[in-house]
């Protein structure tokens, strides 16, 4: 196997990879004349704990299940059209509440067959969404509070998992979102200042939007 280097900044994959092979596409879109009623969907993600981007747990045998969370205020009035979670093998779910009141739970799907793609046993293959059209919008107003729960399992024996002794390195809590402004401007600014009413230093400006958001 080759090693990687300025000049090749691709690993071979094996003493004989397959031959190159082409593929064709096919997709089906939908478009829309009437731009003045199109709305600008943002996405952002929300990250636990404290916006950070991983962290780890530890092996604990007396209490198994790790928990993180990590709330912020509402800085103005939005309409979350989508919601879905973000975990690492060894994660149990990932919860959104809002103002104290549990919303909607994340949880992932672990594989069951071995050499299966897409199902590969021991692995997190799948998370389920938290809010999509199937739940509805969630409304948020300005100065409600949002709440993420990130948990994780820890315990020295996981029956999802190939093998596992507890301690996962560098995992993540991450809740990805996509949502609209109801009250911008149909000239579709993005004005900073608006969004700068988010206090504290977990508060970053990104792309004119102030949220507690690592970039995606």
């Amino acid at each position: 196997m080759n090693n990687r280097t300025a000049a090749n900044s691709s690993c071979a994959v094996g003493p004989n990879p397959p031959a190159a092979r082409d593929y064709q596409l096919r997709y089906t879109f939908n478009y829309t004349r009437d731009v003045a009623r199109v709305r600008p969907v943002y996405v952002g993600t929300l990250a636990a704990p404290n916006c950070a981007v991983f962290y780890s747990v530890q092996r604990n045998e007396t209490q198994p299940t790790d928990h993180v969370s990590f709330s912020f205020t509402v800085p103005a009035r939005m309409t979350l059209l989508f919601a879905v979670g973000h975990l690492h093998t060894g994660g149990i779910n990932i919860s959104l509440s809002l103002n104290g009141r549990a919303v909607c739970t994340s949880l992932p799907t672990y594989g069951t067959e071995l050499g299966v793609a897409g199902n590969e046993k021991g692995y997190l293959v799948h998370m389920s969404h938290c809010v999509d059209s199937s739940t509805g919008v969630l409304e948020l107003r300005k100065g409600d509070e949002l709440t993420i729960d990130g948990h994780y399992f820890v315990g020295s024996h996981d029956p999802r998992l190939l093998y596992s002794d507890g301690t996962h390195l560098n995992v993540m809590s991450y809740l990805y979102v996509g949502y609209y402004r109801p009250d911008e401007s149909k000239r579709r600014d993005l004005d900073a200042s608006f969004w700068g009413e988010l206090q504290g230093p977990a508060a970053r400006v990104v792309g004119g939007l102030a949220l507690p958001l690592v970039e995606a």
